[in-house]
């Protein structure tokens, strides 16, 4: 009961702003989703492609599915394949002139844990310099994607294909 009243308190702002601006409590701002057909571009595609521009985001991932024994295993797993989910289904999938997906920023602390697992895998396998290896690699191609990003090349690469 408690919740509820504190999420109906904290949504009152928006209530109130938008009966002001509109004359209605309840506004349609024009947000989509898509979940039975998402875009799987936003992780894989030459724009904002999560593993193409952030490729640390495959440890954090892979980690995901080595976290055996750790109590939060399940919050923190369908906590991330539900917000990879509704992200990937917004109808607005490009997120403007963002660089990656700017959107899974906000979930870097959830996607954490899995990193972590990954490290202490890799770790415990005695797989140090390759993992030392992998993590300045992975940084590089970042840091190579960013610079390619603002040089707008890309830009030009998805007029050209008219996406």
């Amino acid at each position: 009961m408690y919740c509820l009243a504190g999420g109906f308190i904290a949504m009152l702002p928006q209530f109130i702003y938008w009966y002001h601006t509109t004359g209605s409590v309840i506004y349609d701002v024009g947000s989509k989703w898509y979940f039975l057909t998402p875009w799987f571009r936003v992780l894989f595609g030459p724009e904002k492609g999560w593993f193409l521009y952030t490729p640390v985001a495959i440890l954090m991932i892979a980690g995901l599915f080595w976290m055996k024994g750790q109590s939060l295993k399940r919050s923190i797993l369908t906590f991330c394949i539900l917000n990879i989910w509704i992200i990937i289904a917004w109808a607005d999938w490009k997120y403007g002139a963002s660089y990656s997906t700017r959107a899974l920023v906000h979930s870097y602390p959830v996607f954490a844990f899995g990193l972590a697992c990954s490290i202490a895998w890799l770790y415990k396998k005695q797989l140090r310099i390759p993992l030392i290896i992998l993590l300045v690699v992975l940084t590089w191609i970042n840091f190579h994607q960013l610079a390619i990003y603002n040089s707008d090349v890309l830009e030009n690469f998805s007029v050209f294909l008219n996406w």
